[in-house]
């Protein structure tokens, strides 16, 4: 599986990373945040961003469902990132849903460069695989070629989550699968640690 260590071990593979990060360097980078309410894609956006970007929800807001776009300089690129609070969940109606695709295609135009799945760690139910799989339906089957999944709530993780990831049940695979087994570990506990955001950086989906 295409994936790296989400703490890298010393400052001298921060270093590097940092400078094959700056030699690689865009003039803009487009991220999209799917995935269902509660998951951590609002606080996976801030981890990105380094900063308190966007306001994260709860499983039970009853907030309206609305795209937001966020814009920081991050080790020298500039990212922008589309969170979709409500967005991928099955209860929104499909007036909302409608207007919202429109929105967010918009604000990722002429397109992002990476699409982040965001699930939390833990039981994958078929709900939750449903909603996920919504992002066909707003960029088109062939999104699956820049999408990669970013699990939250990493400091959950308390064994091998390679092995973890065997174990997984036939929905998370079917996601796994279609991503090119794609994937990194957030712990938006230490949004500080930016040796995370590298690490997110270094897998090629872009």
């Amino acid at each position: 599986m295409e994936r790296l260590n989400p703490l890298l071990q010393d400052s001298a593979s921060v270093l590097t990373c940092v400078i094959q990060v700056r030699l690689q360097r865009r003039p803009d980078l487009r991220l999209v945040l799917v995935g269902k309410t509660g998951v951590g894609k609002s606080s996976s956006g801030n981890t990105i961003l380094g900063r308190e970007a966007f306001r994260a929800a709860t499983k039970h807001s009853s907030e309206t469902a609305e795209c937001s776009k966020q814009r920081e300089d991050v080790f020298n690129w500039m990212v922008s990132v589309v969170d979709t609070p409500g967005l991928f969940d099955t209860f929104q109606s499909e007036e909302i849903v409608k207007r919202e695709i429109s929105k967010c295609i918009n604000m990722s135009a002429p397109g992002p460069h990476a699409i982040l799945l965001v699930i939390r760690i833990g039981p994958f139910s078929r709900e939750e695989r449903d909603a996920v799989m919504k992002v066909k339906e707003i960029f088109g089957e062939e999104a699956w070629k820049y999408s990669m999944i970013l699990f939250t709530h990493g400091d959950k993780v308390e064994s091998d989550f390679d092995e973890m990831l065997k174990d997984s049940g036939p929905e998370l695979k079917e996601i796994l699968e279609k991503t090119g087994n794609r994937y990194h570990v957030f712990n938006n506990l230490r949004a500080n640690d930016r040796r995370q955001v590298l690490g997110l950086w270094m897998i090629r989906i872009y």
